[in-house]
């Protein structure tokens, strides 16, 4: 029985590593903002091209999702998390340069890059 415990244990540990969100913002450039209040508004774009305004770019955020679930994670999850890493860096927009699904086995995590941006005018 205690083996048996032991490794129901492991397996919980294991799927709650794999579950896990990380998400990191890195400022960029020699000004920096002070962050904004949370629950201000955040704009996102998907293109650069969509971007009609003059910004400048002030903190790159990775977001990764490990997975934890047979079903995958979308950018929608993850917009929220994104949108507070840009606020800690004063951004008020957020340009997704990449979002690629990843695979775990079983499990589907999904990997973002982005740039924390700041619109000027």
């Amino acid at each position: 029985m205690p083996c048996l415990i032991r490794m129901v244990a492991m397996a919980l540990i294991v799927a709650g590593v794999l579950s896990c969100v990380t998400a990191s913002v890195t400022p960029t450039g020699a000004k920096r903002f002070a962050p904004l209040p949370e629950g201000s508004h955040v704009l996102v774009f998907a293109r650069e091209a969509e971007i009609t305004r003059p910004y400048i770019t002030v903190g790159l955020i990775n977001y990764r999702h490990g997975g934890g679930s047979l079903v995958t994670p979308t950018i929608e999850d993850a917009m929220d998390v994104l949108k507070a890493k840009a606020r800690e860096v004063g951004a008020n927009a957020i340009l997704i340069d990449q979002a690629l699904p990843t695979t775990i086995g079983l499990r589907s995590g999904l990997s973002i890059t982005a740039r924390a941006i700041r619109i000027t005018d």
